[in-house]
């Protein structure tokens, strides 16, 4: 017995150097630039983010886009034309009220994901810095939306995650990398798991400072896929809108607005999809209190692009090849916040081909009812969790799964996950044997279970087998 799990421990020493490593993605930030609205003269500037994909914290209004002169800036912009310009006021006894940006995002605070957080900070020529604040937040309200014309409104709540407290300094005229880095600490912020990110960043005194480049990448473990839509979209008063929310219902609007959002799975590693939600970002929700649930269908007529008519986009979110996945949201209240829907069954019907992945659509549950418009962020996120190792895709990481394996070691390339492939390098070898001891016992929920005792021998003993043959 000494001898078996002598050799059990030589293959699992292993593991450690060959299972997949976590990866990183970016995750969308509506106008990450301010380069909207455009500011053709150097110099211009505006008073106003309405619409725009900013909110505000604590600074009466005092925030908005610039396209920075020469004079301002000897490098211009980092980005682009145009950077966010934040001079907070003061409160009622005159003193510095910090305030300045703030986005709530469509993404969740994740476990065992470090999200890294980068800003370029200036300071410029004409205008005095007033030191800053990079933070990064879990939870909060969005901003109510506008009509185009008047200010943006108030970003409230959010629990403090890390931030850069004003420790760069700074040349006049220029601008500098703020880097805020944080990995999920669940001693403190258990609690906040599945809260949405928020981004803030604020000037500390009544002086000036400008912000630009702002971007957020989460690096996640290797069973954990946040994909961002490829394209999404919304139909309204019969005309095709692109741009920072998913308008359904009747609002301000005639008629019933529909949305559809569409994702890109071709990446997806050979592994079994154990869990797969959608996050959903709503940021303005009516007032009349009837039946107006948000309803999350699956279409499936065609596909689309967004270069269809806005009468063939619609139709093809409620026709009868479409099917409903499930309603959310109060019916009735204001009720801003971020959503979770379990699409797993929806999610590996893509992947498996049995269904064609034509994308989400969004709808009111009950459509036309007046004053049940919602906005929704454009960018609501896909969680895939996977399970490595589960060959038969039965979603446990048995005994099963070693025989598969076995029986098709050696084969190559293009091996499947069926046949053992769990890293997705089109061979069916030791580093899939490794995957499989490193992942066995474990279920969808991604918690091992216990193993029936002659599964775990037969691992044991089929491991070592393998070994010795390997070796002889």
């Amino acid at each position: 017995m000494k001898h078996a799990y002598m050799v059990v421990a030589v293959v699992v020493v292993g593991v450690l150097a060959i299972c997949p490593d976590a990866h990183g993605g970016q995750i969308p930030i509506n106008n990450p630039g301010f380069e909207d609205p455009v500011l053709v003269v150097d110099g211009d500037w505006d008073y106003s983010m309405d619409n725009q994909g900013w909110g505000y914290i604590d600074n009466d209004g005092d925030i908005g886009p610039w396209n920075p002169a020469t004079a301002d800036y000897p490098g211009q912009a980092p980005e682009g034309q145009n950077v966010g310009w934040a001079e907070p006021g003061v409160d009622a006894y005159g003193n510095a009220q910090p305030g300045g940006f703030a986005q709530v995002l469509s993404a969740p605070l994740m476990a065992g994901t470090t999200y890294t957080l980068t800003v370029k900070v200036g300071a410029a020529l004409t205008y005095s810095g007033g030191g800053y604040a990079v933070q990064l937040l879990a939870g909060g309200i969005p901003q109510p939306t506008g009509n185009g014309s008047d200010y943006t409104g108030p970003v409230t709540g959010g629990t403090l995650l890390a931030q850069d407290n004003n420790s760069l300094t700074i040349a006049d005229g220029a601008f500098v990398t703020s880097t805020v880095k944080y990995t999920y600490n669940p001693a403190l912020h258990s609690g906040l798991l599945g809260e949405p990110l928020q981004i803030r960043l604020l000037d500390l005194n009544a002086d000036e400072t400008e912000f630009d480049s702002v971007s957020v990448e989460a690096k996640l473990p290797a069973d954990k896929a946040l994909i961002a839509p490829t394209t999404g979209l919304y139909v309204e008063n019969g005309a095709v809108y692109d741009n920072y929310s998913l308008d359904i219902g009747q609002g301000n609007w005639t008629g019933d607005a529909r949305a559809l959002v569409k994702y890109d799975l071709s990446s997806l590693p050979h592994a079994t999809i154990a869990r797969a939600t959608l996050y959903l970002l709503q940021s303005e929700l009516g007032t009349a209190d009837q039946d107006g649930q948000a309803q999350l269908r699956r279409i499936g007529t065609s596909d689309w692009d967004g270069t269809q008519s806005a009468a063939v986009l619609n139709a093809l979110v409620a026709d009868a090849k479409s099917a409903a996945v499930a309603n959310f949201s109060p019916a009735t209240g204001p009720a801003p916040g971020l959503y979770s829907v379990d699409v797993t069954s929806v999610v590996r019907a893509w992947a498996d081909g049995s269904q064609p992945n034509y994308g989400f659509g969004l709808m009111q549950a009950s459509e036309g009812l007046t004053n049940t418009g919602r906005q929704f962020g454009a960018n609501p996120m896909l969680l895939i969790e996977f399970l490595f190792g589960d060959a038969n895709g039965d979603i446990v990481v048995d005994a099963a799964d070693f025989v598969a394996l076995k029986s098709h070691m050696g084969q190559g390339p293009g091996a499947t996950l069926a046949g053992g492939d769990f890293n997705s390098d089109g061979r069916v070898d030791w580093d899939d044997l490794q995957l499989l001891i490193a992942h066995f016992g474990e279920t969808g929920g991604n918690a091992p279970s216990v193993p029936e005792p002659c599964s775990a021998m037969l691992l044991v003993f089929g491991a070592a087998a393998m070994l010795r043959r390997r070796k002889a």
